[in-house]
Order: structure tokens, then sequence, then C-alpha cells
């Protein structure tokens, strides 16, 4: 009798065991962290943030209040380490250290982001460029400090506004060292980005190379623009790489920018073409170009 009731004893106790590691298992599966990420300088909610953890694959993104929940998360044990990954372009990537409980669906982790980008952009509109005469025409663009000029000083040249075929025709931005007699420094540009309004160029906050980092030896593969005339009927736009300042200059880090040709057209008065551009750069080393 006494071996039955410990066999019996034994089965329940093993029952008992396998059913309490189900649902403690179940409860691992519940746990869950959520949070809030705001602008470390504005203090206001970063929608669009990828927040990750370093056990799953799928990452969530934050809500227009900055909000996230990451639910389902297995902890392995009665509670884990996790590292907790928070990202998105313009903003520094940051990894926060959480101890996650099993069965805790209430854990709260705030962040506080901040731009590094935002300081480095600079814009300019409406800056008028005259078609290059000689070195005292207005035809020079300092895409650096964002401003035109004539080319009596090389330093300031980043990019000339060059009739190509010599016949008031087929005109195009060329790399300040292009070109003979003008001399500048040598700016790559990409390939036409596409056409863009006012508004979309406003709103145009980085040059296209899908989810990896920019290249510069690959992204801007040449030193003009396509060529145009007047009147312009779109509005082209193309990013550029200011690789000769980086490269030459003391001081200098990699500059990237955005050039959008809004119009073109002959000026009766001056008897001159002229081109009317828009130009956003980063000067951080940085393939964004919204101010926040």
């Amino acid at each position: 009798m006494r071996i039955k009731y410990l066999s019996f004893l034994l089965v329940v106790l093993s029952v008992t065991y396998i059913f309490g590691c189900n649902n403690q298992q179940a409860s691992y599966e519940d746990t869950a962290i959520g949070g809030t990420v705001i602008d470390s300088s504005s203090k206001k909610p970063i929608a669009g943030v990828s927040v990750s953890l370093d056990m799953l694959k799928s990452s969530v993104l934050t809500d227009s209040n900055g909000f996230y929940y990451i639910s389902n998360i297995h902890v392995p044990t009665s509670a884990g380490n996790f590292n907790i990954t928070f990202s998105k372009p313009g903003y520094n990537t940051v990894t926060a250290f959480s101890v996650l409980y099993a069965g805790d669906t209430t854990k709260r982790l705030n962040l506080a982001m901040y731009s590094p980008t935002t300081s480095s952009v600079f814009i300019a509109n409406d800056l008028v460029v005259s078609e290059y005469v000689n070195k005292w025409s207005n035809g020079i663009l300092n895409l650096y400090h964002l401003f035109v000029t004539n080319d009596s000083i090389w330093y300031d040249n980043d990019a000339v506004l060059l009739d190509s075929a010599g016949s008031n025709s087929n005109f195009a931005f060329y790399a300040g060292g292009y070109a003979q007699p003008v001399s500048g420094w040598n700016t790559r540009f990409t390939n036409l980005l596409g056409y863009y309004s006012q508004y979309e160029f406003d709103t145009l906050s980085r040059i296209n190379v899908g989810p990896r980092s920019i290249d510069p030896a690959s992204d801007f593969p040449t030193q003009m623009t396509l060529t145009f005339n007047a009147p312009l009927t779109q509005s082209p736009v193309y990013g550029f790489y200011l690789v000769g300042r980086y490269n030459y200059a003391v001081g200098y880090p990699r500059v990237y920018g955005l050039l959008r040709i809004e119009s073109f057209y002959f000026d009766n008065a001056a008897n001159t073409f002229k081109a009317v551009v828009d130009v956003k750069i980063n000067r951080n080393e940085q393939n964004y170009f919204l101010v926040n």
C-alpha cells in the first residue's frame, strides 16, 4: 500500500511540475517593455524611431507621440539582461541596458535622443547665379558658405554655371576645378535625383541610397549636372559632395548637400542667362538635410 501511495504521489508531483513549468513559460512570453522617446533639445516626442531588442529579429517604431511597446518577450529564466537599441536617421543611435523580469508587462524605459545634425544643416533659397562669362561674372557657387560670387578668389569656387557649347545652350553646373580657365574645388554630383517642387525640396531629408550609409566614392559619379536650357519646365535636384575641400583643405569634414535648380532664364537687362537655385548642406558628414 505504501509503495502504491508513493507512486501516486510521484505522479501528482510530476504533473504539477510539468504544468507549473508550462505556466511559468507562458508568463515568460508575456513579458513586455514600453516607453516614450523625446528630442533632448526640444523635449518633443520623436516619431519613427526604430526600437529593437538584441534577442529579437523584429523591431517596432515609435508612434506620433513617441511611444513604443514591445510584447511577447521570452525571458529564459525569472529575469534576463537585455540591450535595447533606438535608432533614427538624423539622431544618435542609443543602446540602453535593462533587466526584464518574467511576466512583467509594465516595464518602462523612456529615452531622450539628440540630433548631432541639426546645428550642422544650413539652407539658402533663391540664390541667383549668372552664366560664367569671365572671372568677374557672378557665375560661381560657394556651396560650403552658401553664397554666389565671382572667380576672382579661387577658393570660393565649388561649382560654376557654364555654357558647355559656347552657343547659349546646354548649360550645366560644373565642379569648380573641372573647366579651365575657371579654377576651384573638385565637387562631385549624384545622378539626377528627380524633379521637385519647392515644398518637396524643403521636406527632402536625405539622398536616397537605401538602408546603407552613403558612399562618397560611388554615390557621386559625375563632375557636372545634366545640361539644361531656358526656360525650365521642371526643377531638377542633385546631391553633391565637396570632395575637394575635404581632401585638400585643412579642417574641412565631409560635406554633403542638395542642389535644386528652381528656374533658368535670360535676363535681358544684364544680357546674360541666370539660374535661381536652392541649396541645403550638412557640415557634419551626415546624409541629412532638415533643420528640426
